[in-house]
């Protein structure tokens, strides 16, 4: 994510990767103060993270700019 040069990719990979960590400590908060757990499943195809990891690695090998 260094090497990317354009702000807002940088911010939506941070964003991907920050959102499901954020949403799980607070199901787990949730889930601590009710005393119970709540287990649903989620689908394969939901990761964020992944797809602007795949993004970011498209947008490195197809730059023009790379320096050397």
């Amino acid at each position: 994510m260094r090497h990317e040069p354009n702000p807002r990719v940088r911010a939506a990979a941070l964003a991907a990767w920050a959102a499901p960590v954020a949403v799980v400590t607070v199901v787990t908060a949730a889930a601590f103060a009710r005393r119970k757990m709540v287990d649903r499943p989620r689908p394969a195809l939901l990761r964020p993270a992944a797809v602007f990891q795949a993004v970011l690695a498209f947008r490195a090998v197809t730059r023009r700019d790379v320096p050397g």
